[in-house]
């Protein structure tokens, strides 16, 4: 069993060396052992299933992701704003969860960064065109934490499939779209993972 657990964290080391510059890859990960500033919110309803949650007006940073574009391309463009490539030069703590807002008609998707207390109120200007801070309303959101990875869109589809089902029947009223994906974790991080569909309550 220790010889199984060595060899699964020397393949996620691997993984993340290709994926980071050496200065970044330690960041990332001391990362599993630390927690990330989150949005603040409020739960305004809850049972064994799932919880209703009301989120205020906040601000995010935010990029679309292209049609012919992996959605790794917009983490790192997201990432090279809080990492100072921002009008301002200023580095921004990372933050969780990284939501993607998904078109059910279109299949769009839109990825953003929460930006935390401390640059809230006047967040730096990004210098990317591509890269834009997004005035999110309040938010009534329909939500369960599910563990695992998800790797695909399909996979994402899937647990809000799940989610309509336990919301419906729950006589809860909804949108179906567009929803939110959510990611609470590093690629790299094996256990506890955290992910959740927003769905928003109408």
């Amino acid at each position: 069993m220790k010889i199984v657990w060595i060899s699964l964290s020397l393949v996620a080391l691997a993984t993340c060396a290709q994926a980071f510059k050496l200065g970044q890859f330690v960041s990332a990960f001391t990362s599993i052992f630390q927690r990330y500033e989150e949005p603040p919110y409020t739960v305004t309803e809850f049972n064994s299933e799932f919880q209703v949650r009301q989120y205020p007006k906040l601000k995010w940073v935010c990029t679309e992701v292209g049609d012919k574009e992996d959605d790794s391309s917009s983490f790192f463009r997201l990432f090279d704003y809080i990492n100072g490539n921002n009008k301002e030069g200023v580095k921004i703590e990372m933050t969780v969860p990284v939501t993607t807002e998904y078109n059910l008609k279109t299949s769009a998707k839109t990825m953003c960064f929460y930006i935390g207390q401390r640059h809230q109120s006047d967040p730096p200007k990004p210098e990317n065109k591509k890269v834009f801070i997004e005035k999110r309303p309040k938010l009534n959101i329909i939500t369960r934490a599910v563990g695992g990875y998800f790797r695909s869109d399909s996979d994402w589809l899937d647990e809000a499939k799940k989610l309509r089902k336990l919301a419906k029947q729950n006589d809860q009223d909804f949108d179906k779209s567009p929803m939110y994906w959510a990611g609470y974790d590093a690629p790299f991080k094996l256990w506890f993972r955290r992910n959740e569909v927003w769905l928003l309550k109408k």
